[in-house]
């Protein structure tokens, strides 16, 4: 049992509020901490005012070399004329790419050539499924940049390139007092809400599914006035009354519900209608429709900069008949393995029954759709998808005991060149000895203090959760 003591001190680190420096308006080429704020400012308006692609290049390496210029906008038809110490170099205006000068500004100058224009923020897009996934079928094999998407994650194979798959993060949910001891909720049911709570946050529930602080969606907000505000989509609805209403939540920690009718969605946002059914019809004939049109919603949304950040959430009180199930999808999940059976053993039993793995192959289609949605997008010289963040995550790991440890983690896109893409990363290898089955060595606090570096955001969550930003998933 935790003591009053420590959850007193818990509760002391938790009240801490972000830093969150906002990226400039005009930063096109994403709003980068580090060493080099102006320079990823100078050089995201040298792109957008010489008409040049070099945008995303001159702020992500003007930034990131720490020195404190840019490219400026240049009237010369060669780009990359100068990089020294983390300056960009100046950009041209003709759109050919020059030749990469010493240090990294030079190779950012040299980027610049087809496209022009403002190439907006990086976006941010959260997709969220319940419950977990099917262990082992998600996992892949090999090493970290030479593996094999098997079986649920088989359909995102196009995009293998730019994905970081996460293995072995556990939920904070489970979060550790000082010693190192797990600290589990209440009871059963408190753990899966918590888990929601604390998914997106990095922060100890509040009691009352209340966090106590803001889902990486509100952080990012509007990207600093560059982009409309967060969007958050619902497909279905979570449990038989709705009463659940998601993972995202505001800076005060309440809840922000998704939006369940893409139609109205898109006319708030958007401005014009999208073909949808009414989300009040019968779920399992109009589910996987809805979802398709909330993608649609989304997809336009972060091209036109009507939002920044938009999380969709996949309600499971549905059952998936058009995958020839009849059972609910939550009590699909509880046929498959447990997680104890599947990380303590290198040969770990297949599913007993494959109606939540069928979801889970499902699910991972829609991704698939939604990532070829963003990659046929242009912007500038390269995709929506390259300037885009895009995280596929459970607040679980197994569905057969919705676990906190292992929970499953997609990423996708480039990140405006920030993202260290096509890897397998196992952050606690398997299989893992039974005694230490209850140790937590990285948790979701730690990826999402990583991601949140990517706008700016120099502190992100409770530091007892967030205690080691992944930060090798980044690019320098």
């Amino acid at each position: 049992m935790r003591s009053l003591r420590s959850f007193a001190v818990l509760l002391a680190f938790a009240a801490a509020a972000c830093n969150r420096p906002l990226p400039s308006k005009n930063d096109g080429g994403g709003g980068i901490g580090g060493g080099g704020a102006g320079g990823g400012a100078a050089g995201a308006v040298a792109g957008s005012n010489a008409g040049a692609s070099a945008g995303a290049a001159g702020a992500a390496l003007g930034g990131a070399g720490g020195g404190p210029t840019a490219g400026s906008a240049g009237t010369g038809g060669s780009a990359g004329s100068a990089g020294t110490e983390g300056s960009a170099g100046s950009v041209g205006s003709a759109g050919s790419a020059g030749s990469a000068a010493s240090g990294g500004g030079g190779a950012a100058g040299a980027a610049a050539g087809a496209g022009g224009g403002d190439l907006g923020p990086i976006r941010l897009l959260i997709f969220y499924t319940r419950s977990g996934t099917t262990y082992p079928e998600w996992w892949p094999t090999g090493s970290e940049r030479d593996f094999v998407l098997h079986q649920v994650l088989q359909p995102l194979e196009p995009f293998k390139s730019d994905l970081i798959v996460v293995s072995g993060l556990s939920n904070a949910a489970l979060y550790m007092e000082d010693g190192g001891t797990v600290v589990h909720a209440a009871s059963y049911i408190d753990l899966q809400h918590d888990a929601m709570t604390t998914l997106l946050t990095g922060r100890p529930t509040a009691g009352g599914r209340i966090a106590q602080g803001p889902s990486l969606d509100t952080a990012v907000g509007d990207c600093g006035g560059s982009a409309g505000p967060p969007l958050r989509l619902t497909v279905g609805k979570f449990e038989l009354d709705d009463s659940i209403p998601g993972v995202s939540f505001g800076a005060d920690g309440s809840a922000i519900r998704g939006e369940r009718d893409p139609n109205a969605a898109a006319m708030r946002v958007l401005g014009h209608g999208v073909s949808s059914p009414a989300p009040d019809g019968v779920l399992e004939s109009i589910y996987p429709a809805l979802g398709a049109a909330h993608i649609d919603v989304a997809v336009e949304a972060l091209a036109r900069g009507k939002s920044c950040a938009v999380t969709l959430m996949w309600g499971d009180y549905v059952q998936p008949v058009w995958l020839g199930e009849s059972g609910l999808l939550h009590d699909l999940s509880h046929v498959t393995n447990q997680t104890f059976s599947v990380v303590t053993t290198s040969n770990p039993p297949r599913t007993a029954d494959d109606g939540f793995m069928k979801v889970q192959i499902w699910y991972a289609q829609q991704f698939a759709a939604l990532l070829d949605r963003l990659r046929s997008t242009p912007v500038g010289s390269g995709t929506l998808l390259d300037r885009s963040v895009v995280v596929w995550i459970s607040e679980s790991g197994s569905g057969g005991d919705h676990s906190g440890y292992f929970i499953p983690v997609v990423i996708a896109g480039r990140g405006g060149g920030r993202l260290d893409t096509g890897r397998f990363v196992e952050v606690t290898p398997r299989p893992v000895p039974w005694t230490e089955i209850n140790t937590l060595k990285r948790t979701q606090g730690d990826l999402l203090a990583a991601l949140a570096k990517i706008w700016g955001i120099s502190s992100f969550g409770d530091p007892l959760i967030a205690r080691e930003p992944m930060t090798e998933l980044l690019k320098p």
